[in-house]
């Protein structure tokens, strides 16, 4: 008969059994059950199971943290392109108002005429 048996959160159900270092896991539906006849196997099953969950922790962290820096990467790229693609923008009107000056001094008018009328400007 085992030293020490100890159930977690498990409910009876038909038990997956696993054999680590001469100690018993029971995978049962809903929890665990561990039965060992030497506890200091236990005890080293356990401090192998937190080592391994802090590196589960660990690599979750750098996988977040490479989620996060890829995203502001192309957050970056995307900002830059569209930087690129506005300056390309004011270029082109740039340059199609150097080759028709009057009729941009005609448009820059009638948009500053009808903002007047629909903007109230000076109180009245």
């Amino acid at each position: 008969m085992p030293i020490g048996d100890f159930l977690i959160d498990a409910p009876p159900a038909r038990p997956k059994d696993v054999v680590v270092n001469e100690v018993e896991i029971f995978l049962l539906k809903g929890g665990v059950m561990v039965r060992t006849d030497n506890h200091q196997e236990l005890h080293e099953a356990l401090d192998s199971l937190k080592e391994d969950l802090h590196d589960l922790r660990q690599d979750l962290r750098n996988v977040t943290h490479s989620a996060v820096d890829t995203g502001r990467d192309k957050a970056s790229h995307m900002s830059h392109d569209i930087n690129k693609q506005i300056h390309q923008a004011a270029d082109k009107i740039e340059k199609k108002a150097g080759e028709h000056p009057l009729q941009t001094a005609g448009i820059a008018l009638a948009i500053g005429f009808i903002l007047g009328k629909l903007l109230p400007l000076g109180g009245k």
